[in-house]
This record gives C-alpha cells, sequence and structure tokens, in this order.
C-alpha cells in the first residue's frame, strides 16, 4: 500500500531534521498548513505541492498523485450531481452517504 501525500511530506520532512515552522517560512506558508497537509487534514493544491516538492529537491512524481487525480475526479462528479435540480434528493442523500463511508474506510 502506498503512503499518502500527508505522509511522504512528513518524512522528508523528519529525514531533514526540519521543524514544520522552518518549512513554512523557507516555503511561505503557514506552519498550520504545512501540519493539516502532514496529517491528511487537508490536501495540497498542484501549485503548493510542487513548491514543497522543490524545496524538498523531488519531483512530483515521488507523491503518486494517480490517487489524488481519483480523489479529484470524484469530487467533481460528485458536486455536478449534488447542484443538478434533475437529481433527486434522495439519490443525493445514497451518494453523500457512499462518500462519507469511503472517507471512513481510507482513515
Amino acid at each position: 500500500m502506498s503512503s499518502s501525500i500527508g505522509s511522504k511530506l512528513r518524512s522528508l520532512r523528519r529525514a531533514r531534521g526540519y521543524s514544520q515552522q522552518y518549512v513554512a517560512d523557507k516555503i511561505g506558508m503557514k506552519r498550520s498548513t504545512i501540519s493539516n497537509y502532514e496529517i491528511d487534514r487537508r490536501l495540497p493544491s498542484l501549485t503548493d505541492l510542487k513548491r514543497v516538492a522543490d524545496f524538498y529537491g523531488v519531483g512530483l512524481d515521488y507523491f503518486d498523485l494517480s490517487s489524488m487525480d481519483s480523489i479529484e475526479d470524484l469530487l467533481a462528479r460528485a458536486r455536478d450531481i449534488f447542484v443538478s435540480p434533475d437529481v433527486s434528493q434522495e439519490a443525493k442523500d445514497d451518494l453523500y452517504k457512499e462518500i462519507a463511508m469511503l472517507y471512513f474506510k481510507m482513515k
């Protein structure tokens, strides 16, 4: 099983002996943002991930973005369903429950 983006970010930082504050200061982010990325509370944008990757001297391929693409695709499709007037509220509720179940299985 591959590691999450957050765990890879944390490993890179710890391997170099950096604090979250040090990394945040060097790349112009808040420490809380770095923390949220490392604990997978938030997924970094591609731009932010590129900044962090450049700082650590790794390529974006290090983070195996295929899983991120799948999640973003799922969320985009879900958004389309939730805003569609042609989809019943019951179907929207069912989809929400399925997404929530998937989320908790991933944790």
